[in-house]
């Protein structure tokens, strides 16, 4: 078990700053087989002192901006995560929950402010086996899961400039694989694969998103070769494609009229390398080369 507690006052005036955590787990059995339980929790009061000119900076640093404004959080997060043996296979489990609420309050001044309640919510579980054996005379290991999470997402603003009401949920269901293969001495081959589904809502009745759910399946691969040159020196390459869906910032919307909810990125990556290992240093070089498809980036 571990507890914080952490307060200051900091240089400038509304800059005092607090916070509490506590964390802890509950283990019984080994390094190999065992169930564990873990909690978590933090809560963090924040005021903000906003920013400074370079000539309020030089006549009167250590006062505040904005002298009203604050930030206080408050998260927690409960984990339950186990692994058992069975000879060359291991089966293995996490479900985890994690909770944070965010109040943010800002004031403009001649009566304008605003406060920001946001909640964040994530459930997830992920059973998955790994199997280490030899096949061939050779060492391989495969790991094989699924990855079940739902995400919610809540967003209420009182504001002197327009109240908002958004709340955003997201379902993601996949399946993947990974196998290690240690073609000889010094040399390995890593191939990979995941399968996923996934669901988005997002809504605001201010300024509605066309077609507010959306879902698709989406996949990924990679095929990966590692050679050792001795003296900590390999050289290695991989091919592959990812994705990335778009998240409750990239899809929201301010102003009518709004877009529909935003394609997954898609890529498709090469890369050739270089790396070495020594005692407490590393070095890198690599070239590769990305092709991208409805990608996000921010405008």
């Amino acid at each position: 078990v571990n507890a914080q507690h952490y307060e200051t006052d900091n240089y400038r005036s509304n800059n005092r700053s607090e916070q509490d955590a506590v964390s802890g787990e509950l283990r019984f059995g080994g390094r190999d087989e065992f169930i564990a339980f873990n909690v978590g929790g933090d809560t963090q009061k924040a005021r903000l002192p906003g920013a400074r000119s370079e000539a309020q900076l030089a006549s009167a640093p250590q006062e505040a901006a904005t002298p009203n404004d604050y930030m206080n959080t408050r998260s927690q997060i409960l984990a339950l995560r186990g692994e058992k043996r069975f000879g060359e296979l291991t089966v293995a489990m996490d479900l985890g929950h994690r909770q944070k609420n965010v109040r943010f309050f800002s004031d403009f001044g001649f009566g304008f402010s605003s406060r920001q309640d946001t909640e964040v919510e994530i459930n997830s579980v992920s059973p998955r086996l790994l199997w280490a054996s030899r096949l061939g005379g050779l060492q391989n290991r495969l790991t094989v899961g699924l990855d079940w999470s739902d995400w919610s997402y809540a967003n209420r603003t009182l504001s002197a400039f327009g109240n908002r009401d958004e709340v955003g949920r997201q379902r993601n269901r996949a399946v993947y694989l990974r196998d290690e293969l240690a073609l000889a001495p010094g040399t390995r081959i890593s191939i990979g694969a995941r399968r996923e589904h996934v669901e988005q809502e997002q809504q605001e009745h201010l300024t509605p998103i066309p077609g507010t759910t959306v879902g698709q399946d989406l996949s990924a691969h990679e095929l990966a070769l590692q050679q050792d040159l001795g003296g900590g020196l390999s050289a290695y390459g991989r091919v592959g494609t990812s994705f990335r869906v778009g998240n409750i910032d990239d899809n929201r919307c301010y102003f009518l009229p709004c877009n529909p909810l935003l394609k997954p990125q898609r890529s498709r990556d090469r890369e050739l390398g270089l790396q070495w290992r020594g005692k407490g240093s590393s070095f890198r070089a690599s070239f590769f080369e990305m092709d991208l498809e409805d990608e996000i980036h921010y405008n």
